[in-house]
């Protein structure tokens, strides 16, 4: 926060202030603020939080008896976490970061990407309405991407996973809006991924119930 503020801070307070005035130089520290955490959590989604989330979605699964669907995983759950630690021990760190370069320059090049930031880039930088619209526009998106754990141990191909949240388009536009928007909160949006996962994990199981029930029957 404080290497942003330093080094962006300066000139966008002074473009705010000569289109705002004097509240420019409030309205530019929370748009510095915004981008800031913007940074730190594409930062540390691409090298902590993946995993962490990932194992707290496991472990709500677990602890509501759907250990059959665990099974599904390429590695036990139990052995799960020894098996990273190790794993990433034996890597060094420059094959890590050669790693997570090479996924992050390909998918934020794909024209696809590319475009999608171009349209919504000037949304993303209105000071505290920004960030709430983007929330509320990839509701949907931010919901999938929550289930998506629960979408890889059914083994579930992109094309099933679409036409499964298209059938539920309200309930995962709600849940999504609902995540999107607690995760805009600076410094509690950390906690908040985690409750969302929680929230997610939860939602697959009663999902996975009336899936079984309905089979049962029939």
């Amino acid at each position: 926060m404080g290497v942003w503020f330093t080094v962006a801070y300066p000139p966008q307070a002074i473009i705010f202030v000569l289109m705002n005035g004097p509240i420019g130089l409030i309205s530019s520290a929370l748009l510095v603020c915004r981008q800031a955490y913007m940074i730190y959590g594409a930062v540390a989604q691409m090298f902590f939080l993946k995993h962490a989330l990932r194992d707290c979605f496991d472990m709500v699964l677990k602890l509501n008896g759907m250990e059959d669907l665990l099974a599904n995983a390429n590695v036990d759950f139990a052995e799960e976490v020894d098996v990273e630690f190790y794993g990433r021990l034996q890597q060094s760190v420059f094959y890590k970061l050669r790693n997570h370069y090479r996924k992050f320059v390909l998918r934020m090049t794909s024209p696809y990407v590319l475009l999608k930031a171009l349209i919504l880039l000037p949304i993303q930088f209105i000071p505290v309405i920004g960030p709430l619209v983007m929330a509320l526009m990839k509701s949907v998106d931010t919901a999938r991407a929550a289930q998506g754990r629960y979408f890889q141990l059914k083994g579930w191909s992109p094309r099933q996973v679409r036409v499964f949240t298209r059938r539920r388009y309200g309930s995962y536009w709600t849940f999504g809006a609902a995540a999107g928007v607690l995760e805009t909160f600076p410094i509690l949006e950390m906690f908040f991924s985690f409750t969302n996962a929680t929230g997610a994990a939860l939602w697959a199981v009663k999902l996975e119930k009336r899936a079984r029930r309905k089979a049962a029957k029939a």
